[in-house]
């Protein structure tokens, strides 16, 4: 009796830790890949997205400005030095 147990305890523990080793490195590699994958991702789309997006409009908003001022100022000194 004590001589069957003994392998039977030595295999069920075995296949226990085994099984608990894997789990747990697969559980750990997998949600420590998958929050690296989501927060490089995440932070790679947001500033890619939010730098050009940010760009595009003080560009935009800067060349309004200057081409504003420019047919502003135009416009006056053509106005400026015709009637005067």
């Amino acid at each position: 009796m004590v001589v069957v147990s003994v392998p039977i305890y030595a295999f069920t523990y075995a296949v226990t830790l085994i099984f608990t080793y894997a789990v747990t490195h697969i559980f750990t590699y997998s949600v420590t890949y998958i929050f690296t994958y989501a927060v490089t991702h995440i932070f790679t789309y947001a500033f890619t997205h939010i730098f050009t997006y940010a760009f595009t409009l003080i560009f935009t908003y800067a060349v309004t400005l200057i081409f504003t001022y420019a047919v502003i100022h135009t416009l006056t000194y053509a106005v400026t030095h015709t009637f005067t």
